[in-house]
């Protein structure tokens, strides 16, 4: 994360909370929402928890990934998209006691400034820097093939090698390579990067 990033995205959540007070007279008065970082993020740029729930409490909580703020092209695009988009979160709430990406949301974010998308693009500066700083990770389940290739497969390919006989061969393809495994030589569940190669 840059030097500065986490003051200029609280103030710029208060100033989109008075610009909300100055379209909807019942959110005048209430304070301006809490303000968190979360260094373990990796699959969301931000999220708001509304006043009265486990984590929002009296005011009410944001919280942004760490990880998208570590460019000033990511942090301006965390001011100008990220912000409004939850401040929005809070203010239908309030108003209308509504959460998620409904008309109402729409209309409240488009009115505070943000785009009313539910997902950022991929190719956004926040979006790129997270998944720079925090690439997704999935499990993958690993066979050795009879050539001594290491084989990575999802769940389901996984359950269903072993619903099959252990000693029964299976032609796998790979990479648009033939494959022979067994699923007796199941090796291990493990965590890979998502863009990593099924083959080695």
């Amino acid at each position: 994360m840059i030097a500065g990033a986490t003051d200029s995205v609280r103030d710029a959540v208060a100033r989109c909370w008075s610009r909300a007070e100055d379209f909807f007279p019942r959110v005048r008065g209430r304070p301006v929402p809490s303000v968190r970082f979360n260094p373990r993020a990796s699959r969301w740029l931000g999220r708001a928890w509304p006043v009265g729930s486990s984590r929002g409490a009296e005011t009410g909580l944001i919280e942004f990934a760490t990880g998208s703020l570590t460019t000033p092209d990511a942090v301006a695009d965390c001011i100008a998209e990220i912000v409004p988009h939850e401040v929005a979160h809070l203010v239908d709430w309030m108003l209308h006691r509504r959460l998620g990406h409904g008309p109402t949301w729409v209309a409240l974010c488009a009115k505070l400034g943000g785009n009313p998308s539910r997902f950022v693009k991929a190719d956004q500066p926040a979006a790129a820097a997270l998944r720079l700083a925090k690439p997704r990770r999935v499990v993958r389940f690993c066979y050795t093939a009879t050539c001594g290739s290491r084989l990575y497969f999802e769940g389901r390919q996984h359950r269903t090698l072993q619903r099959r006989n252990p000693d029964d061969p299976i032609a796998a393809k790979a990479d648009h390579q033939p494959y022979v495994i067994y699923p007796r030589n199941f090796a291990g569940r493990v965590m890979r990067d998502r863009a990593a190669p099924c083959v080695e």
